[in-house]
């Protein structure tokens, strides 16, 4: 059961009818029970390369190419060291032979760890860096959704890694 209060009183909406709420119109529906996939895997869902290193001249640091389109974006600081974990973990991971769906998955507390060291910080500042990086190689031309975010990890989805340890 839906009710809308109004000023007049409440009275019972119905499913698929319309009704007006702060000068807009909507209307109840039922969720479809399955949904669509929201990964699509081709051979390399981003044709992108990254080129990471640990002794850049600040630290890690970690060079975004797109060789179609020939753009590239270095990152350093914590952004480069972000990056850097998530590529160093993708090339490992197919040194180790995982599949696709389980390449390159890492663990946000071990991330932080990464960038941070043993110093305590919120989830929220990971995320916040998450955001950061994203909105910076997005301004570079590229797709930040190669950084993918779920509830318990973070991984890099790349075509190649070229790491410099």
């Amino acid at each position: 059961e839906v009710w809308l209060g109004t000023d007049e009183g409440e009275r019972q909406i119905e499913l698929e009818e319309p009704f007006m709420a702060a000068g807009r119109e909507f209307r109840i529906v039922t969720a479809p029970r399955s949904h669509a996939p929201t990964l699509e895997w081709g051979d390399h869902p981003y044709a992108y390369r990254i080129e990471a290193t640990a002794d850049g001249p600040t630290g890690p640091q970690a060079r975004l190419i797109d060789d179609v389109r020939g753009i590239e974006k270095l990152l350093t600081g914590n952004k480069g060291v972000l990056l850097y974990l998530l590529a160093r973990k993708l090339r490992d991971d197919r040194g180790n032979g995982l599949g696709r769906s389980e390449e390159g998955w890492c663990n946000d507390a071990d991330i932080a760890r990464g960038i941070w060291g043993r110093v305590a910080r919120e989830a929220n500042t990971l995320h916040v860096l998450i955001y950061r990086t994203r909105s910076t190689i997005k301004k570079a031309g590229f797709d930040p959704w190669f950084i993918e975010k779920r509830q318990w990890g973070i991984r890099a989805r790349l075509a190649q890694v070229d790491m410099k340890d």
